[in-house]
């Protein structure tokens, strides 16, 4: 099984992708993961699109890590009902300087083949979170930044090349624009289908 992902469809229940972010001004961790029925493979996920197939979920702690809250689904909050596969992270999540929680995540779009890389963010210090721009077909799992000017800088993987796709943001949605393959940076082979 690869970052949770359940390829056959046998086994337990997956949760997992775990994506943290710290609120600098409140101290709480937040910790979003996404989770499927270990009945259900990522290709049936991606095909068929099944509402509770993949779920997205958030835990937090005031303390550092030493305890966690029950986790609460924010799913119906930050996937919409067209895109099939989701997942949070694989890398954690950042504060901005005007305190936006910012998780990178990736997603499929029913009825497209290839993944998405696209973002969600807190304004509350993470009561509730909200869908953000996505990247162009066949970016996947990112890494996020705040450049000097405030905008966002995503470093995705690439499913079509073996480069990584730097993308900036755009707007108080944080759209993203100005994708591209970068051949100076080297990406490992992207993930079997």
């Amino acid at each position: 099984m690869e970052h949770g992902r359940n390829p056959g469809g046998h086994g337990p229940d997956t949760i997992g992708n775990p994506a943290p972010v710290q609120d600098l001004k409140t101290g709480t961790v937040w910790l979003l993961l996404t989770g499927n029925p270990g009945h259900t493979s990522e290709r049936e996920i991606i095909e068929t699109g099944a509402k509770g197939t993949r779920t997205v979920w958030i835990m937090s702690s005031h303390n550092d890590g030493a305890t966690w809250s029950k986790p609460v689904e924010i799913t119906r909050d930050v996937k919409p009902d067209n895109w099939t596969w989701y997942a949070t992270g694989r890398s954690m999540g950042i504060q901005t300087r005007s305190g936006r929680l910012v998780i990178p995540c990736d997603h499929e779009v029913k009825g497209h083949r290839g993944f998405y890389s696209h973002v969600i963010y807190s304004d509350d210090h993470g009561k509730t979170w909200k869908p953000g721009g996505s990247a162009s077909e066949m970016t996947d799992e990112s890494t996020v930044a705040e450049l000097g000017d405030g905008t966002l800088m995503l470093n995705m993987r690439s499913n079509a090349k073996r480069s990584a796709v730097p993308s900036r943001s755009a707007g108080r949605r944080h759209h993203l624009v100005g994708t591209r393959f970068d051949e100076t940076l080297i990406e490992r082979p992207a993930r079997p289908a």
